[in-house]
């Protein structure tokens, strides 16, 4: 959450001045939209990294995190370590492309963060922790998919109860982590969650492109 929402909350209050400066730029026809979402992606993956690198490395050793072979951090810890960096990363990625091509379609601030507010917090419901994702209404399913939050928690999860760990649900009988992961009842594995982060990725930048193209230009 910390991650994404950072990552939004950057991205709505720099991008509409800086669109200032690209509507000029595209009415002067100094570069293509593709490149400029192209060479954007790529400025913000340094910060996003490094933001991050940073949170994980406070959170991740403070708070013991798949603390299984806590004597040997340099072989199990550090893998855990550079998954949980990698999943934050990506998920920060995906939630300033979110916000880019929000921005994109919206250029009133005001009726932005509105409608940030009013898409964002109802996919943060529904991406498990809350609430038994079972326990959905079927209309809500489709939104589950495309909830980032969705995906980054239950990779997460994922990561921090692995088969390597002595509170491994199905080998101990550790009730507690048992109960936890029965009562979010993942529907995707590991994989399947990174694969989901990825995507939206992907889509979130094809609308943002699509958005900057159409609904981003001089009117004359």
């Amino acid at each position: 959450m910390s991650n994404v929402f950072g990552a939004i909350t950057t991205t709505l209050l720099s991008y509409p001045e800086e669109k200032k400066v690209f509507l000029r730029d595209r009415a002067n026809s100094l570069y293509r939209v593709i490149t400029y979402v192209v060479a954007r992606s790529i400025a913000e993956i340094p910060v996003f990294f490094l933001t991050s690198s940073i949170f994980s490395l406070i959170v991740y050793w403070t708070a013991f995190l798949n603390d299984t072979f806590s004597y040997k951090y340099y072989t199990f810890g550090i893998i855990h370590y550079l998954i949980v960096v990698g999943i934050l990363f990506l998920s920060s990625l995906v939630g300033s492309s979110f916000s880019l091509a929000l921005s994109s379609l919206i250029s009133n601030q005001s009726l932005l963060i509105t409608v940030n507010n009013v898409i964002t917090i109802p996919l943060l419901l529904l991406s498990g922790f809350f609430a038994n994702s079972r326990n959905f209404a079927p209309y809500l399913i489709p939104f589950e998919y495309v909830s980032i939050y969705k995906y980054a928690f239950q990779t997460l999860i994922h990561n921090e109860f692995t088969n390597l760990q002595p509170f491994y649900c199905f080998n101990s009988g550790n009730w507690k982590c048992y109960q936890y992961l029965t009562f979010n009842a993942f529907r995707e594995p590991f994989y399947i969650s990174l694969i989901g982060i990825a995507c939206l990725y992907v889509l979130f930048k094809i609308l943002s492109f699509i958005f900057i193209y159409y609904f981003n230009k001089i009117k004359v």
